[in-house]
């Protein structure tokens, strides 16, 4: 969730168009989906919804936190 959270703070600083943030959200989902699909493949490894599912709030609550520092700190 950490990775994923942090990933997308910094990709949220770094670009300030409103427009990529949905296809940021999405590129990000899509990576987290894969993942788990590819460690379902790897011996000793397993995929789990909830894995994603954890990588998926890690992005919303950074979205989310980024939406309202930028809100807030406009002057």
């Amino acid at each position: 969730m950490f990775l994923y959270w942090l990933w997308t703070v910094l990709v949220l600083h770094g670009w300030q168009e409103r427009a990529t943030h949905t296809k940021l959200i999405f590129a990000l989902a899509v990576h987290a989906a894969c993942t788990e699909w590819i460690q379902g493949l790897m011996p000793n490894r397993s995929a789990d919804i909830y894995d994603f599912m954890a990588d998926m709030v890690g992005v919303i609550a950074a979205y989310a936190l980024m939406s309202f520092l930028r809100r807030h700190t406009k002057t």
